[in-house]
């Protein structure tokens, strides 16, 4: 099973109960999948400062440069939200993640729109 994960409004608001949590997921097998709005300019090195601090291992990362080319250009908006959101959701669909966790109902309207299950924290 794969899992994503998003960092800000999620994994940071309660590190050590998701830290346990994925830690759990991961002996049963599940791979784990940080998806992030962090944009790869400012947000690799907290990114990295704050999985290893917080102790949260992953099988991947994604910054929003990874996946920015999901978007076509009718998804392109004034709002940067919505963008990735629908960016989001269809990284999750190709790869196959099972269940997508954020706060952004951007997201998670995306993931539904796209078939792909959520939990909106």
């Amino acid at each position: 099973m794969k899992i994503g994960f998003d960092i800000d409004g999620t994994l940071e608001r309660f590190p050590a109960l998701y830290s346990l949590v994925i830690k759990v997921l991961r002996v049963f097998g599940t791979q784990i999948f940080i998806i992030t709005g962090r944009s790869r300019l400012d947000g690799i090195g907290l990114t990295n400062f704050q999985m290893q601090k917080w102790e949260i291992p992953s099988d991947h990362i994604f910054l929003r440069e990874d996946y920015q080319n999901f978007l076509t250009p009718n998804d392109y908006t004034h709002n940067l939200d919505i963008q990735i959101g629908i960016a989001k959701a269809r990284l999750c669909k190709k790869l196959g993640i099972a269940l997508m966790i954020d706060d952004m109902e951007e997201v998670t309207n995306a993931c539904k729109s796209e078939g792909v299950r959520y939990l909106k924290v």
